[in-house]
């Protein structure tokens, strides 16, 4: 396999329909464990995060916010979804070997969350900057759920009942996963029929092969006459 293939195999690492199940596995390892309140903590912090950016993805796509002085465009949403969701998911589960592993788990999370970073800016698909405040919105997700998390212990006790609800916030997992590509499309079509939205923003980034030097090139069409 070429690096270049390698490398998009690495971003797909934080891309929605990777990022999405391993997110559920954090939320099985807390249900069972009986911890409740930090699970829908999860939830919600994770959903936050993703819908800052969207709201960011918004502001370029339609709104035409951009930051060219300092290469910001379009943020990242696989950087989000790598860093909110390794490091976390890290923490909780070495949190079951015992709280002092917790530290190392969040720490082997960040480095595979890292390793998405650093091929979303050398293989072009996000400038630095984009790439740098996508992850840290994933990193303040991350944080914010590994802060103080005891030994985890399974609660087998409570196994029915943490299964009936993981079961059923799976299924409205999967439903959004299957239906990702179909609603965003759907999401972006409806905003651009909006009559406050008058362009579409794209932004190509471009690498020079010989010096290395990253340009970046902003298109706008026109979506009402």
């Amino acid at each position: 396999m070429s690096m270049h293939g390698s490398g998009v195999l690495v971003v797909d690492l934080g891309s929605i329909i990777f990022a999405g199940p391993t997110a559920l596995v954090a939320v099985a390892l807390l249900a069972i464990a009986g911890e409740f309140r930090r699970m829908i903590s999860w939830i919600a912090s994770l959903l936050l995060g993703m819908g800052l950016i969207f709201l960011g993805k918004v502001a370029f796509d339609f709104g035409g916010f951009y930051f060219p002085a300092i290469g910001f465009y379009s943020i990242s949403g696989h950087a989000m979804l790598a860093m909110a969701v390794f490091p976390a998911l890290g923490a909780i589960a070495f949190a079951y070997g015992g709280r002092r592993l917790v530290s190392v788990g969040f720490l082997v999370g960040f480095l595979l969350a890292t390793s998405v970073i650093y091929q979303l800016i050398a293989g072009t698909f996000h400038t630095t900057s984009e790439t740098l405040v996508g992850g840290s919105v994933g990193l303040i997700v991350a944080v914010s759920n590994a802060w103080g998390v005891p030994m985890l212990v399974a609660d087998w006790r409570r196994l029915g009942d943490s299964a009936a609800l993981f079961f059923t916030l799976a299924c409205v997992g999967v439903g959004i996963l299957a239906s990702s590509a179909m609603l965003k499309s759907t999401l972006w079509r409806e905003t651009a029929a909006l009559p406050y939205f008058p362009y579409l923003y794209q932004r190509i980034i471009m690498k020079d092969p010989n010096s290395g030097a990253i340009s970046v090139e902003v298109l706008q069409r026109r979506l009402h006459r």
